[in-house]
């Protein structure tokens, strides 16, 4: 993929975003004002956790709030990679923003409580859940392709390929993946099944890539690189944080992860490939 290919990639994934990110805000302010907006009472943690002190309680507002943390994060973060690698042929970005988008469509989530979408667990539910585990694997395979295959020299020229790869195998997933219409999960999105044995798997794959970064900082004698993988396992891990928040910890925890990995990651992503 060129340089010129890439930056339409960046600036198409931009406007698709800020245009989901719009309808989403609308739908939102509309149903608030409306007072169409239904909180569920009876909800189900992914994990135990304590539910004292207040910072763990399970909180509606919390989880809209993780939502509009990762939208606002993913805008910020397309027009900052734009900006700063417009011209560095860097394969690691093209995943990046793929990335991005993944965390953008997250936004899904809040049509759910807007339109009511608990009280008959319809169709729409059931897409709106298989859209959402859609968005999920496109940020965790990219997220996991930004190591795997950016550590090949050539891996630029078949990132196109790569893309669709991604994008075909999300959709295939999306379209397998169960969906549970009985259980409201205590972060208000939908429960899959077997959703701990796909976080598991995720988080090998995670730690398996950057056990990869790392090997490959060493072949390469960069310190650059090593702080780079640094900052892509704290990334990951605040993001598995945020699709997942439900009390103000966890909130608070994923936020600054994320936003203390991307930078530590994309600084030395930049600084490499400045004096590669």
């Amino acid at each position: 993929m060129t340089l010129r290919a890439r930056n339409r990639l960046l600036f198409a994934v931009f406007i698709v975003g800020f245009s989901f990110i719009i309808v989403t805000v609308a739908v939102a302010v509309i149903a608030t004002i409306k007072h169409t907006v239904v909180i569920p009472q009876t909800v189900s943690r992914l994990f135990s956790l304590p539910d004292s002190p207040f910072f763990f309680t399970p909180c509606f507002i919390v989880s809209v709030c993780a939502v509009t943390v990762l939208m606002l994060y993913a805008s910020s973060m397309l027009g900052f990679v734009r900006f700063n690698f417009e011209k560095t042929q860097s394969p690691e970005i093209i995943f990046f923003t793929l990335f991005l988008a993944g965390c953008m469509l997250e936004g899904i989530r809040l049509w759910i409580p807007a339109f009511n979408l608990w009280r008959d667990f319809s169709n729409v539910y059931v897409g709106i859940g298989r859209f959402l585990f859609f968005s999920r694997m496109i940020a965790s395979l990219s997220l996991i392709f930004i190591a795997l295959l950016s550590i090949n020299k050539n891996a630029h020229q078949d990132a196109d390929k790569n893309c669709v790869l991604i994008a075909a195998a999300a959709c295939l997933f999306a379209f397998i993946v169960p969906v549970d219409t009985i259980t409201i999960p205590s972060n208000y999105a939908v429960r899959f099944g077997y959703e701990k044995l796909y976080m598991s798997l995720v988080w090998v794959c995670y730690i398996t890539s950057f056990v990869a970064m790392r090997f490959q900082a060493q072949s390469l004698g960069s310190p650059e690189y090593r702080k780079a993988s640094t900052g892509f396992i704290i990334m990951t891990a605040g993001y598995s944080l945020l699709i997942q928040t439900d009390a103000l910890f966890l909130l608070v925890a994923g936020t600054v992860l994320l936003a203390t990995g991307s930078t530590v990651f994309l600084r030395n992503l930049h600084k490499y490939y400045m004096w590669k």
